[in-house]
This record gives structure tokens, C-alpha cells and sequence, in this order.
């Protein structure tokens, strides 16, 4: 998969996107002449608008492209959420992003406005709708009005996007659209999460086999693997995060690749390298991954040699050797250890190879 919706591709990067013969990308609604191009050399793939669920930017006054509803709008009909001191609550990171009040029927009616847009448009095949919060302590400490705690506040946001994503959820549907949330957490909550992913494209799991950060009031630092417990990320275990890519779940697949990795400091292709070939355990035809960096103009995203191989197609399922899971392609063979420790597989010729704690092994052939 590819996401780019910060900034528009040159032609150079597009043809080379589209020589890579991607399960799907995701632009902003006015980057469609770039989309069309990709489509134009790589008719298979699946074009999505990218449209955020939360927020309103203060940069779109008048017309909507990335943001759930124009700031205008947002300021006129009071969906800017406010904090127990009234004050508008914006996100921290992201100047001129204002968080809306997702419970708003108003506003649902709004944001649903908005996507038809993109619905009605052959060119899409469907919405990639972003930030469907877990929490707002990864953009904002504030606490909203009418709460008095973080997870009042939480639960509010939560209980808010439920039904905002259902009902764009099945808007999108009734156009033979497809809507594949964007949520980062939501393996905090299976059923939420399998709700959330029912509306034709799975969800994109954002934080795919990434490091566990530390708690939300610092989410930017990663915690010292080596003292993380074992198959443990944000409360669930790596077997059921790789199962949810095959259940359907996930869709897309993006691994986060932390600025500071105590295990492997400067060498982020391991961290790619560990999501990639998890990723690949369950992966079928139509499923996307991608790594992001910390920081990085995402039209030209990072893109790693070994993306570039051609696997072909799974020979069968995984497959396990003790504690670690293999599965052989046409034209590669990938292993991982999701254990702390070093393990040896066996590799398809029948020598041997070390695997450390939390790492992939990719063998094109």
C-alpha cells in the first residue's frame, strides 16, 4: 500500500509507484489527477480518498479535501469540541487541526456530505477514513467539556466515532463503496475493532508489529523492547494481531519505525524488516503494508529493496518450527521470531540460521 496524501507526487514517482503493482493507494480528494494516472498504468489497483473522521483544518476555510468538514463550517455550527475550560481543542502536533465533536449529529450529517463527494466519483473506490481514535492523548491532554477524567473523555470520543463510522460506514456501501477506517489501537478492543473494519475494506491496523510506545502522555519515545513483555503490544498478542490480517480485520498494514529502537538503533530496516515479514505470515491478495518513519514527506515515503521482490504467491499456510512461524512463496521464503530471544530455523535447503529476539527473516529466490 501507499499513502500519500501530504503532498502530490511528481510523474517520476508515480510511474514508479505504479511499476510496483500495489494493492492500493491513498490520496487526498485533490490529488485525483495523480490517482488517475497510477490507474491509467496499474489498472488493478484500488484507489481510496483519504478523509479524516475528527477533525477540521483551519488551512481548508471553505472547501473540505482532507479534513472531515470545512473549518468554516466547523466554527458556524459549534462542532469544534471544547475542554472544561471552553477553550477549543486542537491537536498539538498538527497546527491548524481542530478536533471535532464526532458525537454530533450535525456533524455526522456533515462529514457524510462530504464523502459523497468522493462516492459519487468513479475514479475512488472508496474512503480511507483516518484517526478513528482509541484515544485523544496521542494529539491532546485536554479533557472535553461535559467530562471530568481522560477516559470520560475517551469514552466520549469513543462512543461518538461508533456510530460516525457506521453510518458512513454503511453510506459507503449503499454507492457499492468500500470505508476502511484508519485505527491505530484497535487492538484494545477486538470487537470494536472487527465492527469498525465491516464496511467493505477491513481497517488499517497504523501501528502494525511497532514497538510498544510508551504510555500516551509521551507517545513520541518508545520503550526498551528488552523489558516489554513477551508478544505483547497496546494489550494484545502478536499471534492475534498476525491472525486479524487473515480474519479480515486488517486490510492495511502500516509499522511505525520509531526514531530510537534500543535493540537496533539506526538500522530501522530490522524494525521494517519484523512487520514485513509478520505481515506476509497472513497476507492474501488485496492486503497492503507500507513503514513510516517518524517524519518523511509521504509521497515519497520510505520503500525498502525488499519490497521490491517479486514473492509470488503462498504455497500453503505458516507453518511453525518451535516458536517460530515460516511460510514459503513462489519466490521467497520468510521467517519470524516474535520471541525475546535468538532462535534457528531451518531454512527450505535445509541449512540453518539464527533469527534474534523480535526479528524477521525475508529470502527472496
Amino acid at each position: 500500500m501507499w499513502v500519500a496524501n501530504t503532498a502530490w507526487p511528481s510523474d517520476v514517482e508515480v510511474t514508479r509507484v505504479a511499476a510496483r503493482r500495489l494493492s492500493f493507494a491513498v490520496f487526498n480528494y485533490d490529488s485525483g489527477a495523480w490517482a488517475a494516472k497510477i490507474k491509467a498504468l496499474d489498472p488493478g489497483i484500488k484507489l481510496f480518498a483519504y478523509v479524516c473522521l475528527s477533525s477540521a483544518r483551519s488551512y481548508e476555510p471553505t472547501i473540505p479535501i482532507a479534513g472531515a468538514v470545512a473549518y468554516n463550517d466547523a466554527v458556524a455550527n459549534g462542532w469544534i469540541a471544547r475542554d472544561s475550560n471552553n477553550q477549543e481543542v486542537t491537536w498539538a502536533q498538527y497546527t491548524g487541526h481542530y478536533q471535532m465533536t464526532v458525537w454530533n449529529s450535525a456533524y455526522q450529517d456533515a462529514y457524510l456530505a462530504h464523502i459523497r463527494t468522493v462516492l459519487e466519483n468513479p475514479l475512488w473506490d472508496g474512503v480511507w477514513a483516518d484517526n478513528d481514535f482509541w484515544t485523544l492523548r496521542y494529539y491532546s491532554s485536554a479533557i472535553l467539556a461535559g467530562t471530568t477524567t481522560q477516559d470520560e473523555t475517551d469514552q466520549k470520543l469513543r462512543a461518538g466515532l461508533d456510530i460516525l463510522v457506521s453510518r458512513a460506514g454503511a453510506f459507503a456501501k449503499s454507492y457499492g463503496k468500500t470505508f476502511m477506517p484508519n485505527y491505530g489501537d484497535g487492538k484494545l478492543s477486538p470487537t470494536r475493532q472487527a465492527q469498525h473494519a465491516s464496511y467493505g475494506g477491513g481497517s488499517t491496523e497504523e501501528m502494525f508489529m511497532a514497538w510498544p510506545w510508551s504510555p500516551p502522555s509521551d507517545p513520541n519515545v518508545p520503550i526498551d523492547y528488552a523489558s516489554a513483555p513477551p508478544q505483547k503490544y497496546l494489550g494484545n498478542s502478536w499471534s492475534e494481531e498476525v491472525g486479524n490480517v487473515r480474519s479480515g480485520i486488517i486490510n492495511g498494514a502500516i509499522t511505525q519505525i520509531p526514531a530510537v529502537d534500543s535493540r537496533c538503533t539506526g538500522l530501522d530496516m530490522q524494525v521494517a524488516i519484523y512487520g514485513y515479514t509478520s505481515y506476509l505470515l497472513n497476507a492474501a491478495p488485496g492486503n497492503g503494508w507500507m513503514p513510516s518513519l517518524p517524519v518523511y514527506v509521504q509521497s515519497v515515503c520510505p520503500w525498502y529493496d525488499f519490497q521490491s521482490a517479486d514473492i509470488g504467491y503462498p504455497l500453503g499456510p505458516y507453518q511453525t518450527q518451535g516458536t517460530i512461524y515460516t511460510r514459503t512463496f513462489e519466490r521467497a521464503f520468510v521467517a519470524v521470531n516474535p520471541t525475546l530471544t535468538t532462535q534457528t530455523v531451518t531454512l527450505p535447503d535445509g541449512t540453518t540460521q539464527s533469527i534474534g529476539g523480535k526479528s524477521g527473516l525475508f529470502l527472496p529466490r
